[in-house]
């Protein structure tokens, strides 16, 4: 009996010790594909270093529990940033714009839930990525597009951009990855929107890098205030998408509201429901002078990704004080 309670520890202490152990890998993110891949997963090492303390404590193996402690500490570190949060100073001057994140999954069945979401939130700009046809055609059937003058739709990658507010000039579409570019005119302020959605960094990881990259340089030539929407396909622990971060001046908008994951909602391969997505891969990032006011995560609509919904101010009095 002994012997088969042994046996049945060594799982849960196997799985414990290699999370610590990638949860230190995961600094060399920038040795290449796999090492940035590792990064990825810092949420699921943090819960289970957290678990693996609390039975390591509960069976009084001090030494073991103090080991893992220090790995959590480590881990930690890279996640806690994302919860600190600054006094926010606003003046009524600011325009106030919400904006929705989504991909809808080219798979999605359920593209009234779709519909529903845009309907309940009320969002003044939209950028959907995996929209097929056929769901698009839903939309504009079910939804009062009437609310949304500005229209663009990237059909070749899928990409789809609604706005309450009026465009300015001509939208500029783009490959590799798939982006389209838009401005819009929110009273008297311009604001500038870029909706993308890049390849996954398995593979050809070169050719994820130069797409970040690629992303980094266009956005930096792009007049302010900007925000850029889109699943990017990686965590914020990633060495290309910090690298975009500062080549394009873009701040993440999950600094001071923590880390909103947003990935799988379906177990992969199939349409079963998976409560606890762990992967923060959709992304709203933002120019200096435009403040986030909110963000949070929708409700599950049939994708195998969780909206998200950002409250953004910019224009005049948007960044008097401290901001996030």
């Amino acid at each position: 009996m002994v012997r088969i309670v042994k046996m049945m520890c060594y799982g849960p202490i196997g799985i414990l010790g290699l999370a610590c152990l990638l949860s230190v890998l995961a600094f060399g993110g920038g040795w290449g594909s796999a090492w940035d891949l590792v990064s990825h997963f810092r949420l699921p090492y943090l819960w289970i270093q957290g678990l693996g303390l609390m039975m390591l404590l509960g069976c009084r193996q001090w030494k073991w529990a103090g080991v893992v402690m220090v790995f959590l500490i480590v881990n930690a570190s890279q996640i806690l940033p994302f919860y600190r949060t600054e006094p926010l100073k606003m003046q009524p001057l600011a325009h106030r714009v919400r904006l929705l994140q989504l991909n809808t999954w080219a798979s999605n069945r359920h593209p009234q839930r779709i519909v529903a979401l845009i309907s309940k939130t009320r969002p003044d700009v939209v950028a959907l990525e995996e929209l097929t046809a056929e769901n698009y055609n839903v939309l504009k059937a079910q939804l009062a597009m009437r609310a949304f003058p500005v229209q663009i739709r990237l059909e070749s990658g899928r990409l789809v951009l609604l706005s309450r507010y009026p465009l300015v000039g001509k939208p500029k579409i783009g490959a590799f990855p798939s982006w389209l570019q838009a401005k819009i005119c929110v009273d008297d302020q311009f604001l500038t929107i870029v909706v993308v959605h890049t390849d996954r960094p398995i593979g050809d990881y070169a050719q994820y890098r130069w797409q970040m990259d690629r992303l980094g340089r266009l956005v930096a030539q792009l007049p302010q205030p900007v925000v850029v929407l889109g699943d990017l396909n990686t965590g914020p622990w990633s060495v290309p998408f910090n690298s975009l971060l500062r080549q394009a001046h873009l701040r993440n908008t999950q600094n001071g509201f923590g880390l909103d994951a947003s990935y799988p909602c379906v177990i992969p391969k199939t349409q079963i429901p998976w409560p606890l997505p762990f992967l923060p891969l959709d992304h709203a990032l933002v120019s200096p002078d435009v403040q986030v006011l909110k963000r949070w995560n929708g409700p599950p609509i049939g994708s195998d990704h969780l909206p998200v919904l950002v409250d953004v101010a910019f224009g005049s009095g948007a960044l008097l004080g401290a901001g996030r």
